[in-house]
C-alpha cells in the first residue's frame, strides 16, 4: 500500500507560522496535523516591575487587532488584584468597547483578509485597482 506524506511549511493569513502535515496510506486518510506556532515575546517579563497604571498600554501591544481586548484584560487584572469594584456604568462602557472592537475586528478580517481570496486577488491592493469603490466602503464602515 502506498504511503504519501504532503507538507505545507508556510500557510499564510493567519496571525503567526502554520504548517500543515497530511498522511496517506492508500486511498485512506490517516493523519492531518495542523501547527500554529507563535514564538515567544516575553510580554510577562518587560511588564514585570512596571507600575500597574501602564501596564493596560504594555498590554495593548500584544496584538494590533485586538488591542482593546488585551487593554481591558490588563486593567480587569489590576482592579482584581487591587479590589476594586467598578461602577455598572464602567462595565457597560468595556462591554460597548469590546464589542466595537469585535464588529472592527471583523470588518478588518472579511474586507482587507479574506475578501481577496474569494474575490481571486492577491490582496485588497488588487481589488482597489479593480474596483475602488468596494475598499472605499470598507473604509467607511
Amino acid at each position: 500500500m502506498a504511503k504519501r506524506r504532503i507538507r505545507i511549511d508556510e500557510i499564510t493569513k493567519i496571525e503567526g507560522h502554520a504548517n500543515l502535515t497530511v498522511e496517506i496510506e492508500g486511498e485512506e486518510l490517516k493523519r492531518v496535523i495542523f501547527g500554529v506556532h507563535e514564538g515567544s515575546r516575553y510580554f510577562e517579563a518587560f511588564m514585570k516591575g512596571k507600575s500597574y497604571i501602564y501596564l493596560h498600554e504594555l498590554a495593548g501591544r500584544i496584538c494590533g487587532i485586538c488591542t482593546v481586548a488585551h487593554e481591558l484584560a490588563s486593567i480587569k487584572a489590576v482592579e482584581n488584584a487591587l479590589g476594586i469594584q467598578v461602577p455598572e456604568n464602567a462595565e457597560k462602557l468595556r462591554e460597548l468597547m469590546l464589542i466595537s472592537s469585535h464588529i472592527q475586528s471583523h470588518i478588518l478580517h472579511l474586507y482587507f483578509l479574506a475578501f481577496p481570496d474569494y474575490a481571486n486577488a492577491e490582496s485588497v491592493i488588487e481589488i482597489a485597482k479593480r474596483d475602488p469603490e468596494i475598499v472605499k466602503k470598507a473604509f467607511r464602515i
